[in-house]
């Protein structure tokens, strides 16, 4: 059972219950029992990382890559939400 409190050697999952604090439960036990669930939380910590680098950023490029980064969180967003559809109660 997930505490209340996001374990923080969890790092990979913190922004993500932060996304979605009403699914802490379901994303804990995704989370602790599923590797492929895992990779997806850490593509997301990932995403927002690098949007936030190139939203702090005067570059050429910077627009592009920050639409870039957005849409991608958009995408796992929506893979973790399909994820958490398919979860079955522990």
């Amino acid at each position: 059972m997930v505490n209340d409190k996001v374990n923080q050697d969890q790092p990979g999952l913190v922004p993500v219950v932060e996304r979605f604090p009403e699914k802490r439960e379901s994303l804990g036990r995704l989370f602790e029992r599923d590797k492929s669930f895992r990779s997806l939380c850490e593509e997301y910590v990932a995403c927002q990382k690098a949007y936030r680098f190139w939203q702090g950023s005067s570059l050429p490029e910077a627009p592009d890559l920050r639409n870039d980064f957005s849409s991608l969180q958009r995408e796992l967003e929506e893979d973790i939400l399909e994820y958490l559809g398919k979860e079955t109660p522990a």
